[in-house]
C-alpha cells in the first residue's frame, strides 16, 4: 500500500496503517544494523509481530514498519516473502520514486504491479483492499 500511495497518490494512504518496505533476503543484515543504529539515537522500536520472512516493528505512536524479506525462488522463478510473490523483472533493476521530498527505490513498472496486484481500477480508492498474492 505504500508504494501505492506515493506513486498514485504522491502520498500516504490516509487510512492506510503501516508503512511496507521490502527488502531482498540477504539484505537482513543491513537491516538489523540501520536498527541498531536507530536504537543508539533515542528511536523507540520494538518487533509488534513476525512470521515467516515478514516482521512488523512498531515505533512511538503506534507507527508501523511492515519488513518483508524476499527470497529467490528459482523453481518459480520470482521471489517470495510469506504468501506475497513479486517477479523479477520488477526487482532487477529497481527504480526509483520521489515521495514526500526524499528519493527511494521501488519496484520497477509499478503500474503493471498494481494492475497485477490491485486490478485494473488500483487507481481508485478502495478501503481495505489488500494486494492479492
Amino acid at each position: 500500500g505504500t508504494l501505492l500511495g506515493a506513486y498514485r497518490d504522491k502520498n500516504f494512504i490516509p487510512y492506510d496503517e503501516d508503512v511496507d518496505v521490502g527488502i531482498k533476503w540477504d539484505q537482513i543484515d543491513r537491516l538489523m544494523d540501520i536498527i541498531q543504529e536507530l536504537k543508539f539515537v533515542d528511536v523507540s522500536l520494538r518487533v509488534a509481530r513476525q512470521c515467516e520472512a515478514i516482521t512488523s516493528f512498531e515505533f512511538k505512536k503506534k507507527v508501523y514498519l511492515d519488513v518483508y524479506a524476499f527470497q529467490w525462488c528459482e523453481a518459480l522463478g520470482e521471489y517470495h516473502c510469506g504468501g506475497y510473490s513479486l517477479k523479477q523483472e520488477y526487482i532487477e533493476p529497481l527504480s526509483t520514486i520521489d515521495f514526500l521530498g526524499t528519493t527511494f527505490n521501488c519496484l520497477s513498472k509499478p503500474e503493471a504491479y498494481f494492475v497485477e496486484k490491485y486490478g485494473k481500477g488500483w487507481r481508485r480508492h478502495i478501503r481495505a483492499k489488500h494486494a492479492v498474492t
